[in-house]
Formats: structure tokens, sequence, C-alpha cells
């Protein structure tokens, strides 16, 4: 009989009543796209993070400065992302799915975190640390799930986020307004733990009493963040306040759970090193990816959803980094050869008019789609008309619809482009994916009302040229 706090949830003892070591499926690694000539400073892979956890664990055990770890808070919600259909600033949007927060229990919910964070510490160098983001929902249990792993002497601070200001249907619940999330902050080994001091500047006239200057650059950052005088002055991409609620932020992904910035920046500068490995394993649109190789680290990001790769993979081509992307697979799979499916075969035609090249999908007006020759300025308004679009059309050697989601085999010009998605269409044809993996194609503003087709993955190379 013992006096100690334990956390239960299923499984977390075998038969024989010992702890149940962490899942660790086998994983392939499938390179899709490489990018930039020298060597990459990190890696983004479309997949399970769990089977991806122990493929890191395998590679980079024991070498990881931080691991910062946002996953679902089991809201019981679904998230969407927004993406625009088109460019220009009244370019019609569309909300496309991103995840589901929904679990059968809060014993699956634990059952799933245990496994990640004790994969997570097993990444991590005798000065790393982890940082594991959470609504109070499950915070709690998070708390007693880390102390068990990491061990309660380990433990450094829970930091509360203050998420910004109250308005719109927030201020009109019946109770205490919620407004923070609870990052739980544990070392690796407290005794050895890698920590840089992080400052927000003093307030404007700021004079110590002796009238001597400040030992310090600014105010220490307390465990209390975006909550105090000297934070509430931070503006524009250094203020705290959530993306969410920046109705002009240039940072926006339209992912519905993305995080600030400046948030992971004060992170990954108090807790990595220059050249150090920041990983991220629910990494969404990218945001940590994006700040760690801003600020000179390398990197391990990881989600399942193809559309938080593509977002992540933008990001990071802005930034003109090198970096590969990869799909986690079954040991000894094979990819699929490229082909064109009898769906898509049926259902989408393309031709080349008068008017240039013309995608129909079955029952559709069609969607005019010009070449990068047709252009009086030199052929580049096919491919200027690209930069709000982020899977299109291209067309296999026997002209057939296939898919490619690439922006740089579009620059390179060896594709016809699909451009030009504006309001003034009634119909959208969308495809979203990782090189040519279509998820769906979606057909909106029929009077009919909206139509979906889900299609299976279709990959090609790019068409010969034009004779």
């Amino acid at each position: 009989m013992t006096d100690e706090l334990e956390l239960r949830w299923p499984d977390k003892y075998d038969a024989a009543g010992q702890r149940r070591p962490p899942l660790r499926p086998a994983v392939a690694m499938e390179v899709l796209e490489r990018h930039g000539e020298a060597e990459p400073l990190g890696h983004l892979v479309l997949g399970d993070n769990l089977p991806v956890l122990s493929r890191w664990c395998e590679r980079y055990g024991g070498e990881v400065d931080l691991v910062y770890m946002d996953p679902p808070f089991m809201t019981g919600g679904r998230f969407d992302a927004t993406r625009k259909l088109g460019g220009g600033a009244d370019a019609p949007s569309v909300r496309v799915p991103g995840y589901e927060d929904r679990w059968p229990s809060r014993g699956a919910f634990v059952a799933m975190l245990d496994d990640r964070v004790r994969l997570s510490r097993d990444l991590l160098a005798g000065h790393g640390s982890l940082y594991l983001h959470l609504d109070p929902t499950m915070s709690h249990a998070a708390k007693l799930l880390a102390d068990d792993v990491f061990g309660r002497e380990n433990f450094q601070r829970e930091i509360i986020w203050r998420i910004g200001w109250i308005s719109g249907f927030k201020s009109r619940v019946n109770n205490w307004v919620r407004n923070h999330d609870v990052l739980l902050f544990y070392a690796r080994e407290a005794k050895s733990l890698h920590f840089d001091r992080q400052f927000v500047p003093h307030l404007p006239g700021y004079e110590r009493r002796s009238g001597k200057p400040s030992p310090n650059p600014g105010i220490p950052v307390d465990d209390v963040w975006n909550a105090s005088p000297a934070e509430a002055i931070l503006k524009g991409a250094e203020s705290l306040d959530s993306i969410q609620i920046k109705s002009f932020s240039r940072e926006k992904t339209g992912w519905g759970t993305q995080k600030n910035e400046s948030l992971l920046a004060r992170l990954v500068l108090a807790s990595s090193a220059s050249g150090g490995w920041v990983v991220d394993p629910f990494m969404g649109s990218g945001t940590t990816m994006a700040v760690a190789a801003r600020l000179g680290r390398r990197f391990l990001g990881c989600d399942r959803s193809p559309l938080a790769l593509q977002l992540a993979r933008q990001r990071l081509l802005a930034l003109g980094v090198p970096f590969v992307l990869e799909r986690a697979t079954s040991p000894g799979a094979r990819p699929d050869p490229p082909r064109v499916t009898e769906a898509i075969a049926r259902d989408v035609t393309c031709a080349q008019g008068p008017d240039g090249w013309r995608v129909t999908l079955a029952g559709s007006l069609g969607l005019k789609l010009p070449s990068a020759g047709d252009a009086a300025d030199g052929g580049d308004a096919g491919v200027r008309a690209l930069d709000g679009v982020e899977a299109w059309c291209v067309l296999d050697a026997e002209r057939r619809v296939v898919w490619d989601a690439t922006r740089e085999a579009s620059a390179r010009r060896d594709l016809q482009h699909v451009a030009d998605i504006g309001s003034r269409i009634p119909k959208y044809l969308r495809g979203y994916g990782v090189m040519g993996d279509i998820c769906e194609v979606t057909l909106e503003g029929d009077p009919r009302g909206p139509h979906r087709r889900s299609y299976t993955p279709a990959r090609v190379g790019p068409p010969p040229p034009q004779t």
C-alpha cells in the first residue's frame, strides 16, 4: 500500500502488473520532395506521429533540445481550415476539414498522450525540455501523466497563456470567461537544463529608484504570459494575443488552431540553442517549424493532415530554407505506380480550344486554364495567378487530368496551369494534397447544391511539352 498519488488509464499496466512500454510501430519513410541544395535544415512528415516518433527516436534519440506538443484538447469539436479560392482580398473562401478532436473517453485520450510523451522524453538530450500545450479540459490529467513519465523533480513550471481581449461570443457566456491555455514545462534532467531567460521591454519612462541602469535588458518573463502592462503594449507580430483574434495578421494560414509565431519564438529562444533540434509531432500549420527555421534551429515536424503539410510546406518555401518532405508508410510498401483513376478519367476531362485549356467536372460549366504563353506581358499572368491557389490540375501524356500540388513545378512552367479561380466563376474545382495525392474535389455554387467526389490518389510526372 502506498500513499503516492497516481493517475490510471486503460492499458497502463500489462497482465503482469508491469508498466507497459510505449508502443513503437514500425514505419518506413518515403521521400516526396527535397528543397534546396544545402544540407536540409529539417524534415516534414505526413503520417501518424506515433510510428514517426518511434522512428525519430532511433535516429535522433538523446539529441533534441526542445519538444513542443500541441495535441488535440479533447474538446469534442471539429476544426476546419479556411482556404481562399483564387487570389485577391475579395476572393471567396471555402472551409476544409482539418481534424476531429473526439475521443471515446478521457482514458483513451490519456493513453494516446502517454505513448507520445514517453517517446518525446526519449528524444530529448539531458539538457532538453518538453512543453505540453493544452487547455483546462485535460491539463490536470496531463500534469499527472507527465509527472509519471518525467518525474516530479523535473517539472519546471505551469505557464498560463492569456489568449487576449474578450469580445463576441466569449463575452456572452453566463460564467467566468475562459481566456487562457496551459503549457506544462518539463526538463529531461533538471540539473542539466538549458534555459535562456527571456525579457520584454521596460515600460516607457522606466527608471530605477537608484537612477542606475537596469542590469537586465527588460522585464524578465514570468509564468503568466500576455497579462502584464509590459506585454500589453506589444503590438503586431510581437503581441502574444492569439492569432485567432488578430483580424489582420499576415501570419494567418486559415488553420483553425494555429498558434502565434511570437508564442513559439519565446519557447524556442529560451529552450534551444542555435543549430539545435526542435520537434513538433502535432505541427498543424507549421508554426513551430517556421519559427525554428527562422531562428536557425533544425526541426522535425509531423502531422497526419495533408492540408497541414501543405501549409507548413508553403511557410518553409517562403523562408527559402532547405528541407525534406516525407510520407510515413508501412515497411516494405511500394509507392503506387503512376495512374489516373477511373473516377477521374470518367468525371474530369480537359480539352484545348481557341481560348485556352478548359477543365470540366461532369455536369459543370468548367474552368478556363490560361497557359503560360497566353499573357501579352511574356507569359507571367498564369504563374502570378497561382499565388492564391494551393493545388491545381495537370495533364498526363494522354491528356487526362491528374493532380499536382507543387508550386515549384508550376514555376518551371512545364505544366499546364490552373489559374484565376475568381468570384466571377460560378463553380470551383479544388484538389488538396501533397505531391499529387488528392483528398477531395469540391464543386460549389451549383444551384442544385454542393457536390463532393472523393478520389483515390493519382500521381504522374509532368506532361511532355506541347508541340
